[in-house]
């Protein structure tokens, strides 16, 4: 057969050309061993990131994160206070004179709030309070059907008065609390506090002023916001525990405690 001039040359030429291609690849890859022992290559394949599903983002919306209660007060901060040991002076000749601790704090404003608060002293007569807000609802919801039914001004007027009035009902409290904190802080008489706390009692005062509370299970306690309140027959006393040395705090709390009786919530 005929072949074209130069045809073999060129079909030589590119069957060389091919074979050194692919030694090249082959070196190449001798450079480039694959890594022993199962390891993963330094640059492993990308692998595509699944998109969620939809359902599955609905789900996330829905997820929020739970937030623990917080039932333990926040640790106790000693300001300083200091505490010194006292005798029993008026213990009986015939009886063992006990040793005390002598407490010395002032109270503050935040304190005497809580404790009114959780003692209840200021509630404004507390069935009357949950009647009044009542009423002052329905009417409220009255009014406000009467409006959307088509009566009038008149009825969004009254509606959000009662509204108001109920909200005013319900704020009273606290700003009854917080007057009388800031009223009994400002009295030195009744915010300067000092108390000897023995195992049988706890003398409060000096002078003509002392008077004293039992601690044979007579009164009533109960702690809150890292204070001891002491509900007497009268009288509300409160023991902040940052006003005691932290070297005593575990002898004052066990007398204190043992002494009364604490009040459970219903």
């Amino acid at each position: 057969m005929f072949n074209p001039p130069g045809a073999d040359g060129d079909s030589r030429i590119s069957v060389h050309a091919a074979r050194q291609a692919a030694e090249r690849r082959e070196n190449m890859s001798k450079l480039q061993p694959e890594p022993a022992g199962g390891e993963q290559s330094a640059n492993p394949p990308e692998q595509k990131k699944e998109e969620p599903s939809l359902e599955a983002k609905k789900e996330k919306k829905h997820v929020f994160p739970v937030q623990e209660e917080e039932d333990e007060d926040e640790p106790v901060e000693w300001d300083g206070s200091e505490a010194t040991l006292v005798a029993d002076e008026e213990a009986a000749v015939y009886e063992e004179k006990q040793t005390g601790i002598k407490l010395s704090y002032t109270l503050r404003p935040d304190e005497v709030f809580h404790a009114l608060k959780k003692s209840g002293m200021t509630k404004t007569s507390g069935l009357r309070a949950v009647v009044e807000i009542l009423v002052l609802a329905v009417l409220a919801a009255v009014f406000f059907f009467q409006y959307f039914s088509g009566t009038g001004a008149p009825a969004l007027f009254f509606g959000i008065v009662s509204v108001a009035l109920a909200a005013v009902v319900a704020v009273v409290p606290y700003l009854g609390r917080r007057r009388k904190a800031i009223a009994i802080c400002n009295n030195p008489k009744i915010a300067s506090v000092q108390m000897e706390i023995f195992p049988d009692e706890i003398v409060m005062g000096k002078g003509e002023g002392k008077w004293e509370i039992p601690l044979d299970g007579s009164c009533f306690r109960e702690e809150y916001k890292n204070m001891i309140l002491l509900h007497t027959a009268d009288r509300l006393v409160l023991l902040p525990l940052r006003a005691v040395e932290p070297a005593v705090r575990a002898e004052v709390q066990g007398m204190v405690l043992s002494g009364t009786e604490e009040i459970k919530e219903a």
